[in-house]
Parts: C-alpha cells; sequence; structure tokens
C-alpha cells in the first residue's frame, strides 16, 4: 500500500494563527530608540511623549526646557530641614594657615593652638593653654608649626624627677654599704631591720633636700605639666609647684580696684596724750579753758 501525505484542514490552520496572534499581542513590545523611556528612581518607568496625551506631552516639553535652562546647577530640596541642615563647602585655603583644630586640642604636638609639646629630651608635657614652643622644643615638620620663643625654656619635671631619683638611689647604695660594715662591727643580731631603719629615717631628710632642689630648679624657665611622673615624686612636686606658685603671686603687684588701700597709721598712746592741753587743778581756769576753747572753736558768721 502507498503511503500519502495526510491532507491539512483549512479549519485548523486559521484557528493556529488565530491563536498565535493573540499571544504576540500579549507580549509588550520593546522601547523605540526614537523613543526613550525615562526611569525613575522607584523602579517605574514613564511613557514616551508620542505615546501620551497632549497635556502630558506639552509638560514634558516645559521639563526638558527648564532642565536645560537649570544645566549643572544645585537644585534646592523641597524640605527647609535638609537645606539647614547641609554641610557648608569650604575652600582649602581656609585651613591654609591655621590650625586643623578650631579650639586647643590635644592632637599634634607643637602645632598651632595645641597644648601638648614634645621637648628635645623626648619628654611630652602639658600647659594649661595655647602656648607657644619653647627654647627646648623639637623641630616639627608640620606646616602648622607653632611660633617659637626662645626667652624661656619650658621645665621638664620628668628630667628633673629622674636626675634627683638617680642621686637618692646613689645615696642610699652607699649609706646602705656603710650601715652592713658598721653592723658587722658591732655585731647586731638582725642586720637587715636595722639597716632598713636607719635608711627610712634618713630618708625623710633626703626628701626634704630634694624639695628644695626641685623648687630651685623650676623657679627659673615657663611651668607646665609631666603626662608621668614617678609616685614616689608627685607629692614633692605639687608642693614645689604650689609654692613658685604663692611666690609669684606675691612678686607680682596687684593693680586695678582689687589693690589693697594704704591703712592710715594709727598714732600710739603716748603720742595722742603729748596733743591734748594741760590740765589744770583749779575749777575757775578749767571752765575758762572751756569757754575759750568753744568760742574757739565757733565759726565766724557771715553778715548779710
Amino acid at each position: 500500500m502507498a503511503w500519502s501525505r495526510p491532507t491539512v484542514h483549512m479549519f485548523g490552520t486559521h484557528k493556529h494563527a488565530k491563536k498565535m496572534q493573540v499571544i504576540r499581542s500579549r507580549i509588550p513590545a520593546p522601547p523605540s530608540r526614537s523613543t526613550p523611556r525615562l526611569s525613575k528612581s522607584d523602579g517605574t518607568t514613564t511613557a514616551s511623549p508620542s505615546s501620551s496625551t497632549p497635556s502630558m506631552r506639552k509638560e514634558h516639553t516645559m521639563g526638558q526646557a527648564s532642565a536645560h535652562l537649570v544645566g549643572d546647577l544645585p537644585l534646592r530640596s523641597a524640605n527647609p530641614q535638609s537645606r539647614s541642615h547641609a554641610p557648608k563647602v569650604q575652600s582649602a585655603s581656609t585651613y591654609a594657615t591655621t590650625s586643623p583644630y578650631i579650639s586647643a586640642h590635644l592632637g599634634e604636638p607643637c602645632t598651632f593652638g595645641s597644648l601638648d609639646h614634645i621637648l628635645a629630651c623626648g619628654h611630652k608635657v602639658l600647659t594649661l593653654q595655647p602656648e607657644a614652643c619653647a627654647s627646648n622644643c623639637h623641630q616639627p615638620r608640620s606646616p602648622l608649626v607653632n611660633p617659637r620663643r626662645v626667652d624661656e625654656p619650658f621645665n621638664c619635671l620628668a628630667c628633673i624627677t629622674e636626675d634627683i631619683r638617680t642621686k637618692l638611689e646613689r645615696k642610699a647604695d652607699s649609706f646602705r654599704d656603710e650601715l652592713e660594715v658598721v653592723a658587722r662591727e658591732t655585731g647586731k643580731q638582725d642586720e637587715m631591720a636595722w639597716i632598713r631603719k636607719k635608711v627610712e629615717i634618713v630618708g625623710v631628710a633626703w626628701k626634704d633636700q630634694a624639695l628644695g632642689e626641685i623648687c630651685a630648679k623650676i623657679k627659673g624657665g615657663r611651668m607646665c605639666r609631666a603626662f608621668y611622673l614617678d609616685p614616689e615624686f608627685e607629692q614633692l612636686v605639687e608642693t614645689a609647684v604650689q609654692r613658685r606658685v604663692e611666690a609669684k603671686k606675691i612678686e607680682r603687684p596687684v593693680m586695678g580696684p582689687d589693690r589693697p588701700k594704704a591703712q592710715a597709721v594709727v598714732p600710739l598712746q603716748e603720742d595722742i596724750c603729748h596733743l591734748r592741753p594741760p590740765r589744770t587743778s583749779s575749777p575757775s581756769s578749767s571752765s575758762g579753758s572751756r569757754s575759750s576753747s568753744r568760742s574757739g572753736s565757733r565759726l565766724p558768721v557771715r553778715k548779710r
């Protein structure tokens, strides 16, 4: 039996074509190059001017014209609070000659407005207010270098206390050696306790000497604070600084309304007795003297 090709009915072909046309109509057409769609930040798209109404086309044209006139100018925000809190743009030349910190700060030492300085010895000191660098400050390479004063250096309390501590240790070592020899010769039973007690007694006098030495060394120069001090010398340094402050108050003359007024010198009782007139024993003379004194004390009456 010969094979024959099946016949296709026209009705089935028409139905299939109609179905494909419906499917194609549901697929959205890609945007044309001549009418690009404008995308928004929220992901929605706006219709092109060609497919919109005449009123929408007019608004779109006016928006394009305003955007062309504005150009690169920044647009103002509709919220007034956002405008008030917007950061102010400052030029780079504003901070060319000033510190990166607006007020007194603890930042890069030996710079404009800084409260800390690094000395040539390597110790860092702290001042109560921004001060110019001293002659013993290190040489910073910052463009915001602080002005320098060469009249008085800073008093480095760390160096002063370290020097005194080294001297005290040498004194204590030599004194212990002497006490060991004495204890050995006298035959002390508890040598270490006896030596320790003697060193503590003499140490009180050594601290008084150290206090006087600190006061003598900080008498000249500019005052400052050290970031770290030996706890053994903290009380001595505070006492020495307090003595210097009190001495400065006495030396400095007080001017203005707070200046103490000169008090009148009160005469002694003997001087007052010499100023009084001598008294007589007779009542008549006393009455006469009283009348004369009264008459002499009267003021002359001016005639009109």
